[in-house]
């Protein structure tokens, strides 16, 4: 909870991170989020996601995902979207790459007191663009694109 909090605490325009959670028939399977730090100049998110592990390859990773990935590039306008999983992870990275992602070289990080290769992963406009048509966005106002320093073009 605290990390939650802690997205919602420390949002400005300049910076942010939305949390939101994924349900199916009422019940949380997971979280899916999308953040980004300066997106009026880098038109740049990254998104993150967690589904309980019962509900795991039922294809909501993908379904959240492609949600969330809409949002970026036809309601945000984002130009880029990055992500990054464990190497270990090969079920979210079948999704991203699934979804038009490219690898983007590798990271070491510590994890659980191991040493553990993170593979990062970039996704551009253009490439999602030839993945996914079949997605709606409702209720996107022009307050809340102000919260992520995003001007309405003229002609939407």
């Amino acid at each position: 909870m605290r990390y939650y909090w802690a997205s919602l605490a420390d949002w400005r325009p300049s910076r942010w991170n939305l949390v939101m959670a994924v349900k199916v028939d009422g019940v949380c399977v997971g979280v899916q989020e999308i953040g980004a730090q300066d997106f009026g100049i880098t038109k740049t998110v990254s998104t993150g996601s967690w589904i309980a592990r019962r509900f795991q390859r039922r294809g909501y990773g993908k379904e959240m995902r492609g949600a969330i990935l809409h949002l970026a590039f036809a309601g945000l306008g984002a130009d880029r979207a990055e992500s990054a999983a464990w190497s270990t992870n090969a079920p979210s990275l079948g999704v991203s790459w699934s979804l038009g992602y490219e690898s983007n070289g590798t990271t070491i990080r510590a994890f659980d007191g191991a040493r553990q290769e993170q593979i990062n992963l970039v996704l551009d406009r253009e490439r999602w663009e030839s993945h996914r048509d079949d997605i709606a966005i409702h209720g996107l106002s022009d307050e809340v694109l102000e919260l992520m320093t995003v001007k309405r073009a003229a002609s939407r």
